[in-house]
């Protein structure tokens, strides 16, 4: 897996090509598989598409720092499903995403979707289906002090 920095995101972002991207991940010192670098360079050219430009570094640093995101409305921020290949909380290697409604790796036992967190406290966690409506309470009991 990847360590990226902040240095090293801003680096990526200025990359020109995919080639780029390898060039840029090895000169700091680290290794990456081609399936990484694929993923690294679909997200960068996404995030140019839709803004129709590069980040300017301020609005990546702001974005590399988590941005609000619901997941049951917005759904995933990048082309993968809950539990998949990650960087970071999300799919996202370059870009960090933090979410309201977080999938979580478990699958609902009725028709197999990823539930979300619908509800947490110190006792229990809700898990619920965004597809059938199913929950599941998890009692964990975290205790303070």
């Amino acid at each position: 897996m990847l360590n990226i920095s902040n240095e090293l995101r801003s680096k990526l972002n200025a990359a020109k090509n995919i080639g780029e991207v390898t060039e840029i991940v090895r000169a700091a010192g680290q290794e990456i598989t081609e399936e990484e670098v694929t993923h690294i360079w679909s997200e960068i050219t996404r995030h140019r598409e839709q803004d129709g430009k590069e980040l300017p570094l301020d609005e990546l640093e702001a974005v590399s720092g988590g941005a609000d995101r619901d997941w049951l409305t917005d759904g995933c921020a990048a082309t993968v499903e809950a539990g998949s290949w990650c960087g970071s909380n999300d799919s996202c290697a370059v870009w960090s995403v933090t979410y309201d409604h977080e999938p979580v790796r478990f699958k609902c036992d009725k028709c197999l979707t990823n539930y979300y967190i619908a509800d947490e406290n110190d006792y229990t966690r809700i898990y619920k289906c965004p597809k059938c409506g199913y929950t599941y309470e998890y009692f964990d009991y975290k205790g303070k002090g």
